[in-house]
């Protein structure tokens, strides 16, 4: 990344631009996403229950129920 406020998405690195399953820290797919917020709104899961179950933790859960992160889907 340019560290000189640079923040142009045509001018960052490439694996910056990936999204959702293609960027590559990636552990969940898009799939799980949408479980994971539909179980959410359903209610009687906790955040840590969730993630537990997906191998992740729980402000990861909490960032992808509140659309911080997964936004594009």
């Amino acid at each position: 990344r340019h560290t000189h406020g640079d923040s142009h998405p045509s001018r960052q690195h490439p694996e910056s631009l990936a999204r959702g399953e293609q960027h590559p820290g990636a552990r969940l797919t898009g799939a799980q996403v949408l479980s994971i917020r539909a179980r959410y709104a359903a209610g009687g899961i906790s955040h840590q229950s969730l993630a537990q179950e997906y191998g992740v933790n729980a402000g990861s859960i909490a960032n992808i129920v509140n659309r911080h992160t997964w936004r594009h889907i």
